[in-house]
């Protein structure tokens, strides 16, 4: 819920990664990943995943040399073979370019499913319901779900931990959560250059 508020107004993306053999699902996600992570849209041009006329439609504000952004959310099931439920905010993923990484890295599994909202969340308790309800509630197959940094900011959780301690009633911390999910921009740290 958090991380869907967190990006309230963005377009989240369903992605589910199917495996032909039962396998570590972990380790390839962790591949495929860092991957995505790598992959420019002038790289998608160049290998031939998108046409260049298509580069302005899918990343209007986006310079063509930045690595793809993906924010995401997962669960890990033993349905089949093993299959993972990616809900993600990020750039537009070419679907021949994920299923070609995912067979590479995950011994030749290829079928996958992506699709997206239409707009951007504007209930993220109706998707965050769909979501333990499609993936986790009554779902004797969960293995784990995870995140990744991103998908709110790199120590929400302490965060949370710190605003339990003020002794607020629990509407009023809701309500500063939401607040803080909205406006809180963690520390980063600096080139040593930053300092002058």
């Amino acid at each position: 819920m958090s991380g869907l508020k967190r990006h309230q107004g963005e377009t989240l993306k369903f992605l589910t990664l199917t495996s032909r053999v039962p396998s570590d699902l972990g380790k390839a996600w962790h591949t495929l990943y860092e991957r995505l992570k790598r992959m420019t849209p002038a790289r998608l041009v160049r290998e031939g995943w998108m046409d260049m006329g298509k580069l302005h439609y899918y990343f209007p504000n986006k310079p063509i040399n930045e690595p793809l952004r993906l924010e995401y959310l997962k669960v890990e099931t033993r349905e089949g073979n093993g299959v993972l439920h990616a809900v993600f905010f990020g750039d537009y993923i070419p679907y021949g370019y994920i299923s070609h990484v995912w067979s590479l890295v995950h011994e030749g599994s290829w079928n996958i499913h992506i699709s997206s909202t239409r707009g951007g969340i504007r209930s993220p308790k109706r998707v965050s319901s769909y979501i333990l309800r499609q993936y986790v509630q009554n779902q004797s197959a969960h293995i784990r779900t995870s995140y990744n940094h991103k998908w709110v900011f790199r120590g929400f959780v302490q965060k949370w931990n710190e605003l339990k301690q003020t002794g607020m009633n629990f509407q009023d911390m809701l309500s500063e959560w939401d607040h803080i999910l909205l406006t809180f921009h963690p520390w980063k740290q600096m080139e040593i250059d930053g300092y002058g």
